[in-house]
């Protein structure tokens, strides 16, 4: 039940963060030019305001994204090992 948790978690990170990166502007103007959410941040947050917002919404989702990463990778690892040891059993039943 928590592995399905946190991997439906992970899941909407990863929307999260890829929608976030979409969004933001580049220097060569990029998707985030044409986007016209971008130019409601920046009126609501001035032009600077909005990039730093993002930026600090972007590190959050990216620090949530490897957390979740490291931990379903040690879960992952743990059942690995439980499986492999409940093959040995039925292998050895037979």
């Amino acid at each position: 039940m928590l592995y399905w948790i946190i991997v439906t978690v992970f899941v909407i990170t990863c929307i999260f963060l890829v929608g976030i990166i979409l969004i933001q502007t580049s220097k060569s103007g990029g998707l985030g030019a044409g986007i016209a959410g971008n130019a409601g941040l920046n009126d609501a947050f001035g032009g600077q305001g909005a990039d730093k917002l993002l930026r600090r919404i972007t590190t959050a989702l990216a620090v949530t994204f490897m957390a979740l990463a490291l931990v379903l990778s040690i879960y992952n690892s743990d059942s690995e090992t439980d499986s492999e040891s409940i093959g040995t059993l039925e292998e050895e039943q037979v």
